[in-house]
């Protein structure tokens, strides 16, 4: 993968045959044969590279790492935000957009252990909401009045409506052949 760069690019196990002389008191020698195993270390696989939103969990998965000589015993990653985790598939979610480098260290039961990275690519996930056509108010002013000079008038737009929201205000205009009134009243 070109997003990769490996630490340990091979992983060798030898089998190292040595003969050793001993020597006894009496002089009499015997030759004993002796096998070494040379242990080799765990081979790291981050997997990836990886996308996805921020805000959203992204999925991790260190399954093909191997250890040709023993088990892996520890999964340790570093999602390159400083936050870390643990596990063969673990999950991390990203609070910023960004490229990031994601770090997989396994160790095995010898103690060795072998590292790979990748990167992951964190997007702002955009949702569409359909557009919302905001419906004109229906005023309601009441009926007709008249009233003569000094006489009390009451007037209320308490049966107007919107039909998709609610009211906030109302406002009289009073045109009259003597001049005008402008009223407003408001809720809240």
């Amino acid at each position: 993968r070109e997003t990769k760069m490996r630490k340990n690019t091979l992983v060798l196990a030898l089998i190292v045959l040595f003969v050793v002389s001993i020597n006894f008191a009496a002089g009499e020698g015997a030759d004993v044969d002796l096998n070494v195993t040379v242990v080799g270390p765990p081979a790291a696989d981050v997997g990836g590279p990886y996308s996805g939103y921020s805000g959203r969990r992204i999925y991790f998965d260190g399954s093909g790492s191997t250890d040709a000589d023993g088990t892996i015993v520890a999964y340790d990653w570093d999602f390159g935000d400083g936050e870390t985790g643990l596990g063969i598939k673990p999950n991390h979610t990203y609070s910023l957009t960004g490229t990031y480098t994601v770090n997989l260290t396994v160790t095995d039961n010898d103690g060795l252990t072998d590292w790979d990275n990748t990167t992951v690519e964190v997007t702002r996930k955009y949702t569409s909401y359909p557009a919302v056509i905001n419906k004109l108010p229906v005023a309601e002013a009441g009926s007709n009045q008249t009233a003569d000079v000094g006489q009390f008038v009451e007037f209320s737009g308490i049966n107007s409506t919107d039909p998709d929201g609610y009211l906030i205000s109302w406002t009289w205009d009073f045109s009259t052949s003597t001049g005008y009134g402008l009223f407003s009243s408001s809720l809240g």
